[in-house]
């Protein structure tokens, strides 16, 4: 604790100042990557009073200690810090912290309710996330202020809205409580009392992404899970999306992968069975025998040529025999062709439901498969109707 003297930034973003009081001075220095998260070195002036926590270090060039600061708040300030870690501990010896507590949270979440303000740029980074990875997921805003002592109590409004369109509209799979980092002050209201109760007794599981890593506040420890940043959070509940859609392309390929092969494979056993290529074989064949007719002298016995005009008798048949057989082969395989087309387009989901029949599911996403389960849907809920262009949504008004 000290006074501020020769406060100075650099071009960097680094501060130097000198810390003093009646019989001692040193000097400190605050990083950009600290003054980031301690926007109030901006407002200082010097001889103002602060309080500072951090590391000693040595300045090798002069000699000379100096402190590597962490955290400047001004003096008096410091009482968050004592209310901060009693608040925790109290809540921690109520077992609010307990991990036997946190509600789970599904891997595929359907719709997110998102508590901060609008204007802040912890929104607009969870939505450049959320746009670019998610592909069914609805996003919910619900609009509060997040700094400031009005904060806390806009926050419990918030999560109270976000609770009643969970119970009367439609289903909410979890609730993401965010802002961007800053210093303890400005994040004060995540450590209100009420605000901790809020979450923990929240239907709801409630994700906290507050600040930056190494800010911690009490909704992080009560919350269902904590994550370090918007952007973390819209990362964490988009992942088990991302997972299925690359799972589903690659089943994808390898469906097309083998239907190719076996519609290759079909087409070499129907190319041996076209009759041009039978023909080929025959005419070839009569024409080996041809030149050994040629060869021989048919004058010398009459027998022998009785004989060779039977057998050329025979060849005739056989080959229309042939010739038959094989166009009867190759039609026989065309209708088993034509067949096993039919079969897969009758097995085609989409074909079933082009004849005019749907799909039911529940707003659980499940499938309703008769009269029993649908009238045991409750009402007030929507309900999905799956039609081969395209899926219709519709609202269930009673229980009958």
């Amino acid at each position: 604790m000290g006074e501020v003297s020769n406060l100075k930034g650099s071009s960097a973003g680094h501060w130097y100042f000198t810390l003093s009081d009646k019989s001692s001075s040193i000097s400190a220095a605050l990083f950009a990557g600290s003054a980031y998260r301690n926007p109030l070195i901006k407002q200082l002036k010097n001889g103002e009073q602060v309080v500072v926590t951090g590391s000693v270090g040595v300045y090798t060039k002069r000699g000379t200690f100096q402190v590597i600061v962490n955290r400047i708040m001004r003096d008096g300030q410091g009482d968050l810090s004592v209310q901060f870690e009693r608040l925790k501990r109290e809540l921690m010896e109520q077992g609010m912290f307990e991990q036997e507590h946190k509600k789970p949270i599904s891997p595929l979440v359907q719709k997110v309710a998102v508590i901060t303000s609008l204007q802040g740029a912890a929104l607009k980074d969870f939505i450049k996330v959320y746009e670019r990875r998610s592909h069914w997921m609805d996003l919910l805003v619900v609009p509060a202020t997040v700094q400031g002592e009005l904060a806390p109590f806009e926050l419990m409004h918030a999560l109270e809205r976000a609770i009643s369109y969970h119970q009367e509209v439609a289903p909410i799979d979890v609730v993401v409580l965010t802002r961007g980092g800053g210093s303890l002050e400005d994040l004060n209201a995540f450590n209100h009392e009420a605000l901790a109760h809020a979450i923990f007794n929240s239907p709801i599981p409630v994700i906290s992404a507050v600040g930056h890593q190494v800010d911690f506040t009490i909704s992080d420890f009560v919350a269902d899970l904590r994550l370090e940043t918007p952007t973390a959070a819209a990362e964490y509940l988009t992942n088990g999306q991302q997972e299925l859609v690359d799972r589903l392309n690659g089943l994808q390929q390898g469906l097309i992968g083998n239907f190719n092969t076996f519609l290759h494979h079909q087409r070499q056993r129907l190319g041996h069975c076209h009759p041009s290529r039978i023909l080929d074989g025959i005419w070839q064949d009569h024409n080996q025998r041809a030149l050994r007719l040629a060869k021989c002298d048919l004058g010398r016995s009459r027998v022998l040529t009785t004989r060779i005009n039977l057998m050329q008798q025979q060849c005739d048949e056989l080959f229309l025999r042939l010739l038959d057989a094989t166009t009867r082969r190759v039609t026989a395989l065309q209708q088993r062709l034509t067949n096993s087309w039919g079969i897969l387009g009758a097995l085609d989901p989409m074909t079933v439901l082009a004849r005019g029949y749907s799909i039911v599911k529940s707003y659980e996403d499940k499938i309703v498969s008769d009269v029993e389960q649908f009238n045991r849907l409750p009402a007030k809920r929507p309900i999905s109707l799956l039609f081969h262009d395209g899926t219709g949504v519709v609202v269930k008004e009673d229980d009958r």
